[in-house]
């Protein structure tokens, strides 16, 4: 009986595997749709043919013209010179000059002045692989992502066209910007212009981003920096939009005078509160007062900080240091 099962199943594998393969046969051929002039010269490849003019080719829904281009039609393979655009249907277009096309495994290898748009996103870089067969996106020499709000850049990263996310990998820095109050905000930010200054900017050696979201997930040593506040965490997430942090794996957050530490916190940029648990410390040099306890609750305006489980308060305003207990410990700024 097992014997009999095992043939099934592999004559069923063989039956899929060969009606797949004829699909990806004729889905996965490349068609030559217009060239102004195509030639051959035996004498270098008797496969090659030499297409200029106008050149444009189609694979199923993707479309891929160019100035020049060789062809190897046996193959499935062709490279593409100056002027070189793919399109795939409404949403994603990529520019570069110079492609090398390999129809069979979908991958594109992209050179030089390579730009790929998906919506509003852009991601530009000098050289670029497009895998087809998962919609994945990979520059291994730096590049920079933006949308209309957002600048992000790495030294090397994926962008996944069908989630709208992208991973991020070394020296990664993310600039935020809010261009609500504008009249006429510009169409992308410019890091460069000292018109466009970002409401806040994330360092990283590894990034996730999720750009539906506006939501980026750090897995490295990061640093956010605000007009209001610094943070510093190796394990968190970070709306780049609501300026709302969960930070975790214990991380701080230092203001002018002050600084709170913990296992987790939560911190809320935009409304200026912040939670923590887990062996939280809070200094204010201004007050010269010192927090500990198991958790915490700040509002920043009208500032006030609420500590519970083996709360401890330390005032030091003058040469002895007053030390207060307490199961709850309330403090305010008056």
């Amino acid at each position: 009986m097992k014997r009999i099962v095992l043939y099934i199943s592999a004559l069923l594998m063989i039956g899929v595997s060969f009606a797949q393969a004829q699909k990806e046969g004729v889905q996965r051929k490349i068609h030559l749709l217009h060239a102004n002039t195509l030639s051959f010269d035996k004498a270098v490849d008797t496969e090659r043919q030499v297409l200029r003019g106008d050149v444009l080719f189609r694979q199923d829904s993707v479309y891929m013209s160019c100035d020049s281009a060789y062809f190897y039609e046996s193959k499935n393979v062709m490279e593409a010179f100056s002027n070189v655009h793919v399109k795939q249907g409404d949403t994603l277009s990529m520019w570069c000059d110079s492609l090398s096309y390999h129809g069979n495994s979908l991958l594109l290898q992209m050179f030089d002045n390579v730009k790929l748009k998906h919506n509003q996103t852009i991601l530009t870089t000098e050289y670029m692989t497009y895998d087809r067969d998962v919609n994945v996106a990979h520059y291994p020499y730096r590049g920079n992502i933006v949308d209309p709000e957002t600048h992000l850049s790495s030294q090397y990263g994926w962008y996944l066209t069908n989630t709208k996310e992208a991973i991020f990998r070394e020296d990664v820095m993310l600039r935020s910007y809010d261009f609500s109050k504008m009249e006429t905000p510009p169409a992308y930010p410019d890091p460069i212009s000292p018109d466009y200054k970002p409401r806040a900017i994330l360092y990283s050696d590894s990034l996730y981003y999720m750009f539906e979201t506006s939501e980026a997930e750090m897995r490295g040593p990061s640093r956010i920096v605000t007009d209001t506040a610094t943070v510093v965490s190796s394990n968190g997430f970070f709306n780049t939009k609501t300026q709302f942090a969960r930070l975790y794996q214990r991380s701080y957050v230092v203001s002018p005078g002050r600084y709170a530490i913990g296992d987790s916190l939560y911190y809320d940029g935009l409304a200026g509160i912040g939670d923590g648990w887990g062996d939280i410390v809070m200094e204010d040099s201004l007050q010269k007062v010192k927090l500990m306890g198991e958790y915490m609750h700040y509002v920043d305006d009208p500032q006030s900080v609420l500590v519970t489980g083996r709360a401890l308060a330390m005032e030091f305003s003058d040469k002895d240091t007053l030390y207060l207990h307490a199961d709850t410990l309330r403090a305010f700024t008056v």
